[in-house]
């Protein structure tokens, strides 16, 4: 019997740009040592049956980036159950906070970035991500997190 997982994604709008250069919106993602190349977004299963999806996305969130978002600027966004070949059910959950003393970095064999919005089509989960942003819209400059 093939078991049904349920995981989760943080999805965190951030912004960047280069000297000389207007700024732009970046997606926080991660690269796993598997695949330096291949950029998703931060997440991973919820643990146990009495853990509630949304403090396994801050759980994971902090375990594979180090920032910590605040559970009160957080919303569901999207959901999906076809996840390639695999038995899972990923919910996306929109951050628009972080709380103060969030550093990026980890101690995981995992590399969190702010990348182009286009870079995760690269990676693994391409179908995930075209219905994501088919459903939020593509990220703009005035949707990046806030620092509190």
């Amino acid at each position: 019997m093939i078991k049904h997982r349920l995981g989760v994604a943080a999805f965190v709008v951030g912004v960047s740009s280069a000297p000389d250069e207007p700024f732009w919106p970046t997606i926080l993602a991660v690269t796993r040592k598997e695949d330096a190349n291949a950029f998703c977004l931060p997440g991973g299963k919820v643990d146990t049956p009495q853990e509630h999806p949304i403090d396994a996305c801050i759980r994971e969130l902090y375990e594979e980036t180090g920032l910590k978002a605040d559970p009160s600027q957080m919303e569901l966004v999207f959901g999906s159950s076809e996840y390639g070949s695999r038995k899972w059910t990923c919910l996306t959950y929109r951050v628009y906070a972080l709380l103060p003393g969030s550093r990026l970095g980890t101690d995981e064999p995992i590399t969190p970035a702010f990348v182009s919005p286009t870079t995760i089509y690269q990676g693994p989960f391409k179908e995930y991500y075209e219905r994501l942003y088919n459903v939020i819209g593509f990220p703009k400059i005035e949707d990046a997190v806030k620092w509190l």
